[in-house]
């Protein structure tokens, strides 16, 4: 069965595709060459990913027309590009994130979050974030469970 791509899948294809044809080269040689071709998601501009746009953008998505808040931020004082959305029901950090800083993980009851494109998937885990910042903003002591994100380092639901 086919299923069509969304927006993040399609930017994680050319991103890899990219990076493909860089395998001979060390990885920071690829990284760096790799830019060349990359168009940012947030501005439209070539040479660096939307993570690394300036800090606060209204990103509209073209196929739909929506309008995300994003930021780039800190959790527990790393860098974090951060979805504000107002249709989360919880808070979540991708777990490629957390498993790189080392954020501690917590056993939970299991829950099934329903992503934006339908699918639905269980949640058993979730981390603590310690200090969140976005701008001036800063809270402490909040709880995120874990999944797979494509494209941010955190959502957040909307205060």
């Amino acid at each position: 069965r086919y299923r069509e791509s969304s927006p993040m899948e399609l930017d994680q294809v050319e991103t890899y595709r990219t990076m493909s044809n860089y395998q001979g080269q060390k990885k920071s040689e690829a990284t760096i060459e790799s830019k060349k071709y990359v168009t940012c998601y947030n501005c439209e501009k070539k040479g660096h990913f939307a993570k690394e746009s300036s800090s606060i953008e209204f990103v509209r998505l073209k196929e739909n027309k929506e309008q995300l808040l994003c930021f780039n931020g800190k959790i527990n004082g790393r860098s974090a590009w951060i979805l504000l959305d107002s249709e989360a029901s919880r808070n979540f950090v991708d777990t490629k994130f957390a498993k790189k800083h080392h954020l501690q993980k917590i056993d939970m009851a299991p829950i099934i979050v329903e992503l934006a494109d339908g699918q639905k998937k269980g949640v058993i885990t979730e981390v603590k974030i310690k200090k969140l910042e976005l701008e001036e903003y800063r809270t402490f002591e909040i709880n995120a469970q874990l999944l797979d994100l494509q494209r941010y380092d955190a959502i957040l639901e909307k205060p």
